[in-house]
C-alpha cells in the first residue's frame, strides 16, 4: 500500500495506522515536512485480516480519517 501526502507549506505531519480498536498498529511519518510531494510505501503483509484507520494528525486533532481493510487474496 502506497500513502502520498502533498503539502503546500512547511507543516508538521502525523500519519498513524490504527486498528478498529483504536490501537496504534503503525506511524508512519511523524515530522515536520517542507513543501512537496511525498509517498510511503507501508507493509501490510503481517497486518491481520479487518479494519484499520489511517489518521493524519495535526496538533493534537484528526484531520482526516481512511479506512483500510486488509483482506486475504
Amino acid at each position: 500500500m502506497t500513502i502520498e501526502v502533498r503539502l503546500i507549506q512547511q507543516t508538521d505531519v502525523a500519519i498513524e495506522i490504527v486498528n478498529r480498536l483504536g490501537q496504534l498498529t503503525m506511524s508512519v511519518v511523524n515530522a515536520t515536512l517542507a513543501a512537496g510531494e511525498y509517498q510511503y510505501h507501508i507493509n501490510t503483509s503481517a497486518w491481520q485480516n479487518g479494519k484499520y484507520y489511517m489518521q493524519e494528525l495535526s496538533r493534537r486533532s484528526i484531520q482526516m480519517c481512511t479506512k483500510i481493510v486488509k483482506e486475504e487474496h
